[in-house]
């Protein structure tokens, strides 16, 4: 029995016509019927009741054999889809994504460098991209490996399965208007409270992306009464920059030289903010096992 044979009587059995078979699979109908009497031929058994030519319904084994080829068929169309979905990946190439504004160099310490001289034949791509774009390119295998925060990360998880390894944490911290220096003690945190915060959300809400950070300035002792919220980190730097709040930052997140504003890092807390780097769990490509041996010898990780 032929593959071809199979999706020939699965199509029939779908319409109980011929006819329209042979115009959803456009071939004639007498190829149709000579490929189901071989067919019947082969397997020993009729496949449809008939009336004169005319199919009135599957015999009891032809149900049988309609119901699982069917299923059959279905996983055999997937698998060739997803096999024709990696013919444009190339094994000679490693595709890393991380969040706009991320400063790499708190884990990158030329560990890229190193891997293009360990495998030279390697094209690296770099993607800085927002957090919804990344976690959308890792979804649909645009990326190898991405860096995200830990709550993002282990988002990720509850998505697909991955493996990854924390290569970096710290505790969060403030970015604070230069005109509020002077007027507010840095060991007097909770006078914080009573002025207006800037976090950075997806959305004029609190998100996903938007608690990183939160709530270990509610654990330093600052409960926020007002919270304005910015769509990117450049606006969050520019609203603070104009004196409008104060702005919270995980310490990953790259912060320039800037004269109108100063960073306080709070106190270090048990539960820190930090990046994981994270790859498909059954990933077997060499390339990617190259990369991540050397970031786990430069971060002596297991």
């Amino acid at each position: 029995m032929t593959l071809l044979q199979m999706q020939y009587f699965v199509c029939v059995a779908n319409h109980m016509n011929i006819s329209s078979a042979a115009k959803e699979l456009y071939v004639s109908q007498p190829s149709i019927s000579r490929q189901l009497s071989l067919m019947e031929n082969e397997l020993g058994f009729k496949l449809f009741q008939r009336h004169g030519q005319k199919l009135v319904e599957l015999t009891i084994p032809g149900e049988l054999l309609y119901k699982e080829l069917k299923i059959l068929l279905h996983n055999v169309d997937d698998v060739i889809d997803r096999a024709q979905s990696l013919k444009s990946q190339n094994p000679y190439r490693l595709r890393i994504g991380f969040m706009q504004n991320m400063d790499t160099s708190k884990f990158l310490h030329g560990e890229l460098k190193q891997f293009i001289t360990e495998n030279p034949t390697v094209k690296v791509d770099l993607y800085a991209r927002s957090f919804e774009d990344i976690m959308k390119m890792f979804i649909e295998d645009k990326l190898d490996v991405v860096f995200l925060l830990l709550f993002a990360s282990e988002a990720l998880a509850g998505i697909m399965p991955i493996a990854s390894l924390k290569v970096f944490s710290a505790p969060v911290r403030l970015i604070i208007p230069k005109e509020y220096k002077e007027s507010i003690e840095s060991d007097r945190l909770g006078v914080y409270s009573s002025l207006p915060f800037v976090i950075v959300s997806n959305a004029d809400n609190e998100s996903l992306l938007s608690r990183t950070g939160l709530n270990e300035v509610v654990d330093a002792g600052i409960v926020p009464q007002k919270i304005i919220w910015a769509e990117s980190v450049d606006t969050m730097i520019t609203m603070v920059e104009e004196g409008l709040g104060i702005g919270v930052l995980g310490p990953s997140v790259r912060v320039y030289d800037n004269s109108r504003i100063f960073v306080h890092t709070l106190p270090d807390k048990e539960q820190q903010v930090g990046v994981n780097m994270c790859w498909r769990y059954n990933d077997q490509s060499l390339s990617l096992k190259s990369f991540i041996s050397i970031m786990q010898r430069s971060h002596n990780l297991p």
